[in-house]
C-alpha cells in the first residue's frame, strides 16, 4: 500500500467514526475494541447513509461502499450479509447505534436487494437495500478482427449473465451473438455468419446496455496502414517508405497482407538491427518540393485527423509464433513532423525545415529528436518466464498516444507529439528498452490505425 493510499484508509475510518457518531449524537464512542462485548436480543435497522454524504438516506450503494447502518442494538450483529455476500465486520466501527461496514466487493450470484441481519442466537433480521451493479463496462477485445464462426472475447466488468436474463452481444449489422461463456471480467462469444460489417458492439444485462466506445468490431476507423487497399480515396496503399523494404505477405491466419519484422537475432539487449526489425513511412517525395499531401508520400496527418491525439490510441493487430517468441529489447514506436524526417530532405511548400531520411531520433545523432517522445512496447518484459508470443493467432495490440512520452533511451520526454503535424511519418523499431534473453522472433503486424478511444 502506498502512504497516500495509507492516509486515505485512515482518513476514511476517522470519517466513519464521526458519521456513526452522528447516527446518535447521544453516543459518544466511549466503548473501545478491547471493551467490545456482543449484545443479545435483535437489531432494529432504522435507516443506512453514506460516508460521503453523511446527512443523507440512501438505500442503495455500488459494491465495496462504506456506509454507515444506524438504528438501535447493532452489537447483537455477529454476522452481516448483503444479498448473498457476507461483509467484513470490525467491530472498532460497531456502537449500539451504528455499525460502518463496506458492502461486498464481490458481486451477489443472486440478488434479493436485503440486508441480513445474524444475531448471536441465529436471528435474522431484514432490511431492504439495493446493491446497484452499473452496466457493463467494455474496456477491450482479444481481437478486433475475428471471422465468422470463430471465437471473440471482451473484457471489461459487471459483464454479468443469470439464467432468467442472458448477456446479450449485438453485433454491428443487427445480429445476436451465441455466448460461450461469460464472468463479470469476460464474455467469449461466436461471430454470426455473414458478419463482416465495421462498427460497435452493444452488450446487454440485467443492469443496463452500453456500446463500445474503445473499441470497434473490424475496426476501418483512423487506418493508416492495412497494406491491402488504399488509406484516402484516389491513393495508392501505403506501406514500405524509407530505407528498408520489409516483407509484406499474407497466409491463412491472416485478414489480408501484413508486414513482418524477422529474421534476425538478438543476443541480450541494446542490439541494433534495422536491417531485419524496422518498418519505416517516412512521408515526402523526391520532388523538389516534396510532394506530402497525396500518392505514397502522404503526411500521414493528411490521411488520419490527429487533432484530439490525446483522447486517441494507435492501434494495430500482431501475430508472434510461439515458434519464434520475443524476449529481448523493446518496440520504439514513434511518430515524427517533416523537421525530424521525410524521405528526401527536398524543400516543401511552406515549410521552413525539412529534414532528410535519417535515423536519428533512434541513434541518437540529433539529441532533439533522440529526446522527442515515443512509446516503448515491451510485452514480453511481463509475460511468464519473460518470453512473449501470441499463442499462433493475433490479437489487438492498443497503446494510448498520450503514452508516446519516452526518449529514445526510456526516459522521460520533454518534447510530445501533440500538434497535428507530428504525425507525418512513422517508424516501428525493436530496439534498446530492457536486456532480456537470446531471441530471433517473428513480429507481423496489420491494420495500423490511429483511432478515439474516448
Amino acid at each position: 500500500m502506498t502512504l497516500k493510499n495509507k492516509i486515505t484508509s485512515i482518513l476514511a475510518a476517522f470519517g466513519a467514526l464521526a458519521l456513526a457518531t452522528s447516527c446518535d449524537s447521544d453516543d459518544r464512542w466511549n466503548d473501545y475494541p478491547d471493551q467490545y462485548e456482543v449484545a443479545g436480543g435483535k437489531p432494529e435497522l432504522i435507516y443506512v447513509r453514506t460516508t460521503d454524504y453523511p446527512d443523507s438516506l440512501i438505500t442503495a450503494a455500488s459494491p465495496n461502499s462504506l456506509v454507515a447502518l444506524c438504528g438501535n442494538n447493532m452489537r447483537s450483529i455477529v454476522k452481516l450479509l448483503f444479498n448473498d455476500r457476507e461483509a467484513v465486520l470490525n467491530t472498532s466501527l460497531i456502537t449500539d447505534n451504528a455499525l460502518i461496514v463496506k458492502t461486498p466487493r464481490d458481486l451477489p450470484a443472486n440478488p434479493t436487494d436485503l440486508i441480513y441481519m445474524i444475531t448471536q442466537a441465529g436471528d435474522t433480521v431484514k432490511f431492504p437495500f439495493v446493491i446497484s451493479i452499473p452496466e457493463p463496462m467494455l474496456v477491450s477485445m482479444d481481437l478486433e478482427y475475428v471471422k465468422p464462426g470463430e471465437t471473440a472475447a471482451i473484457n471489461g466488468d459487471y459483464l454479468l449473465s443469470y439464467d432468467d436474463s442472458p448477456i446479450e452481444i449485438k453485433m454491428p449489422d443487427g445480429q445476436i451473438a451465441e455466448v460461450i461463456s461469460s464472468n463479470r471480467n469476460r464474455v467469449e462469444f461466436v461471430v454470426p455468419n455473414g458478419c463482416t460489417k465495421s462498427g460497435a458492439i452493444t452488450v446487454t444485462t440485467r443492469h443496463g446496455k452500453a456500446t463500445s466506445k474503445r473499441f470497434m468490431f473490424n475496426d476501418d476507423r483512423g487506418m493508416l496502414f492495412n497494406f491491402d487497399t488504399p488509406s484516402v480515396e484516389g491513393g495508392s496503399v501505403l506501406g514500405n517508405h524509407g530505407w528498408h523494404n520489409r516483407v509484406i505477405t499474407a497466409d491463412n491466419t491472416s485478414f489480408g497482407n501484413y508486414v513482418e519484422l524477422s529474421g534476425g537475432t538478438f543476443s541480450e539487449g541494446n542490439e541494433w538491427n534495422d536491417g531485419n526489425y524496422a518498418f519505416e513511412y517516412w512521408c515526402g517525395s523526391w520532388d523538389s518540393p516534396q510532394n506530402i499531401t497525396s500518392g505514397d508520400g502522404i503526411a500521414l496527418y493528411n490521411v488520419v485527423d490527429f487533432s484530439k491525439s490525446a483522447d486517441m490510441a494507435l492501434k494495430f493487430e500482431m501475430f508472434i509464433p510461439s515458434s519464434n517468441p520475443w524476449s529481448s529489447n523493446t518496440m520504439q514506436i514513434m511518430f515524427q513532423p517533416i523537421s525530424q524526417v521525410t524521405l528526401s530532405g527536398n524543400p516543401i511548400d511552406g515549410a521552413t525545415e525539412v529534414a532528410a531520411a535519417n535515423a536519428q531520433a533512434f541513434n541518437g545523432d540529433n539529441p532533439a529528436s533522440a529526446a522527442f517522445g515515443r512509446a516503448f512496447y515491451t510485452p514480453w518484459q511481463d509475460a511468464e518466464g519473460a518470453s512473449f508470443h501470441t499463442d499462433d493467432k493475433w490479437i489487438t495490440v492498443t497503446i494510448p498516444l498520450t503514452d508516446f512520452n519516452k526518449t529514445n533511451e526510456g526516459a522521460t520526454a520533454t518534447a510530445l507529439p501533440t500538434d497535428p503535424e507530428h504525425f507525418a511519418s512513422l517508424t516501428m523499431f525493436v530496439v534498446k528498452g530492457p536486456v532480456g534473453t537470446a531471441c530471433t522472433p517473428t513480429i507481423r503486424i496489420d491494420n495500423i490505425r490511429a483511432v478515439s478511444i474516448k
